[in-house]
C-alpha cells in the first residue's frame, strides 16, 4: 500500500463529513454546501454531461462527485485505490445506475473485465495533482482505450504552474514551500500547464483546451479545468 493510498484510507474513518474526507476543503475546513453545489455544477458544465452518457469517474474518493453525476447520466462507473472510501461510496453514495471498482487509475486495462462498454465521458477531479509529469502519458492512453472515439475527458481543478505564486501567498505558506523545496518536495503535488497536457494529448491524437474554473468558487484564482476531445 502506498503512502498516499494509506493517507485516504484513514480519512474514511470515522465518517462525520463527507466533504472533508475527500478533501473538498478550504483553510482546513469543509467547503460550504454552497461552494460544493457550485464546484459540482461547474464540473457538469466542463464535462458537457447529457442524460445519455455513460461516465467513468477516475479517483472517485467516496462518490459524493460520483452520485450528483449519476443524477444527470444514464450510468457512472467510480474507480479509486481506496478500499476503505469505496466502502463509503457504496454505503452512502450509490445510485442505482452507478458501479464502484477498486482499481488503480494506472491500471483501467483490468478495468475492461468488469465494465466492457466503452465510456463517453470521462473526469478525474482534483487529482491529476498526486501523479507525476511522466505518468500522464500512460495514464491518458489507459483512459483512451476505455472511450468511444468521441468521448471527452475532464481533467479538472488541476494547480496551475503559472499560477503557483497566487497560492503561495502568505508568509507561513511561503515558508511551507521553501521547506518542501529544501527536501525535494512540493506540498501540492504537481502543477501543471495546459502546453505538458496539450503535447500529450496531441500525440494521441486529441485536442487539449483549458477551461477556467467558476470564478466563484474560492480554488479559482490558481486552478483550472483542462478538457480533452
Amino acid at each position: 500500500m502506498s503512502r498516499l493510498e494509506a493517507y485516504y484510507d484513514q480519512l474514511a474513518a470515522p465518517e462525520t463529513d463527507f466533504r472533508a474526507q475527500v478533501c473538498h476543503t478550504h483553510h482546513g475546513k469543509p467547503v460550504s454546501e454552497q461552494q460544493f453545489a457550485l464546484m459540482v455544477a461547474d464540473l457538469k458544465t466542463a464535462l458537457g454531461l447529457a442524460p445519455g452518457d455513460r461516465v467513468l469517474d477516475l479517483c472517485c474518493g467516496n462518490g459524493l462527485i460520483t452520485r450528483d453525476l449519476a443524477a444527470e447520466a444514464r450510468s457512472v462507473v467510480g474507480v479509486d485505490f481506496s478500499a476503505a472510501l469505496l466502502d463509503v461510496a457504496r454505503t452512502h453514495h450509490q445510485p442505482k445506475n452507478t458501479t464502484y471498482c477498486h482499481l488503480d487509475a494506472l491500471a483501467l486495462d483490468r478495468l475492461e473485465a468488469l465494465e466492457p462498454e466503452p465510456f463517453d465521458k470521462v473526469v478525474m477531479h482534483g487529482a491529476l495533482q498526486h501523479f507525476r509529469h511522466d505518468q500522464l502519458a500512460p495514464l491518458l492512453r489507459g483512459i483512451l482505450a476505455r472511450c468511444t472515439p468521441e468521448a471527452t475527458v475532464l481533467l479538472s481543478y488541476l494547480p496551475d504552474v503559472s499560477r503557483r505564486g497566487k497560492f503561495y501567498n502568505t508568509p507561513r505558506r511561503k515558508l511551507a514551500w521553501a521547506w518542501g523545496r529544501l527536501r525535494g518536495l512540493e506540498l501540492m503535488g504537481s502543477w501543471w500547464s495546459l502546453r505538458q497536457i496539450a503535447a500529450v494529448a496531441e500525440a494521441q491524437g486529441r485536442r487539449a483546451e483549458a477551461v477556467s474554473l467558476d470564478p466563484g468558487l474560492q480554488t479559482a484564482h490558481y486552478r483550472f479545468h483542462v478538457r480533452i476531445s
